[in-house]
């Protein structure tokens, strides 16, 4: 894996959650990762982290800091929760968009299917609604079967 460029970016970064759950080879390819390329690295854990990771010398002496983050407050958790619902629904939004965007560049048939869309006649997680159960065969012309 190649991450680096000819001008590095003093920005890039990989943050990796669940650091704590990391077995040996996990942190092995990691330390490898970091050496070779040129980006910064934030593991996020569990309390107790440091303690697990000082097991690996080799990797924990690259370690520049470790902070511990207190649990957020009702307040800031409900203000967080609001930003993330706007954020979900203007992200699905733009992937709608997007996706009509790409069928149109790639898909001969969109108009078809445009319109099997927004008749019903595919079914999308947008025009998904509960249908009524199918009516029970009812006898065509009054006329029987006996």
């Amino acid at each position: 894996m190649r991450v680096s460029s000819a001008v590095p970016d003093p920005t890039a970064m990989l943050v990796i959650n669940e650091a704590d759950r990391f077995k040996e080879a996990s942190v092995e390819q990691v330390r490898n990762i970091f050496d070779h390329g040129g980006i910064g690295l934030v593991l996020i854990g569990m309390p107790g982290i440091e303690k697990r990771l000082a097991l690996y010398p080799q990797f924990y002496s690259r370690i520049g800091f470790v902070h511990e983050f207190r649990p957020l407050g009702a307040p800031t958790t409900e203000r967080v929760q609001g930003h993330c619902k706007k954020l979900k629904k203007l992200v699905n939004h733009l992937n709608t968009i997007v996706i009509v965007d790409v069928l149109k560049e790639t898909s001969p048939g969109y108009a078809v299917m445009r319109s099997l869309v927004i008749s019903g006649k595919i079914e999308t997680p947008h025009n998904r609604m509960e249908k009524p159960p199918n009516p029970a065969p009812t006898e065509c012309n009054g006329s029987s079967s006996d």
